[in-house]
């Protein structure tokens, strides 16, 4: 895409930066399949070698099992991909929410939540 296109935006969608989260939360069935370190650390290389990218990546916060250990994970990823590609321009954070039927909802007891959203008409 970087070689038809003058421009490129890229919005990763990730639901955290720390990997032991990631796998763990898609091993449950809570978020779709996620990426290793590696496979997102390759991706940033090779946009790196063009000069019309710029990546912006999504979080989501709220999400259940994240620990103190997660958090300094989360912190050396972000400082290695700040410090290493500048064609990073940020980030945005979602909070956690879910459309009907998303396995999350059908066990938010289980992680001490709470929903007030239900039907497509509560959404």
């Amino acid at each position: 895409m970087a070689r038809t296109y003058k421009y490129l935006y890229l919005n990763i969608d990730l639901c955290s930066f720390s990997e032991p989260h990631r796998l763990k939360l898609t091993s449950l069935g809570i978020v779709k399949p996620q990426p290793t370190d590696e496979e997102i650390f390759t991706f940033f290389e090779r946009c790196k070698v063009h000069g019309n990218i710029e990546v912006v990546i999504n979080l989501i916060t709220g999400l259940p099992h994240f620990t103190g250990e997660d958090i300094a994970r989360s912190e050396a990823v972000l400082s290695r991909i700040i410090a290493n590609y500048p064609f990073f321009r940020g980030l945005d954070w979602g909070r956690l929410h879910a459309q009907p039927g998303a396995p999350i909802l059908k066990n938010t007891e289980i992680y001490g939540m709470h929903s007030y959203a239900h039907t497509y008409e509560d959404f």
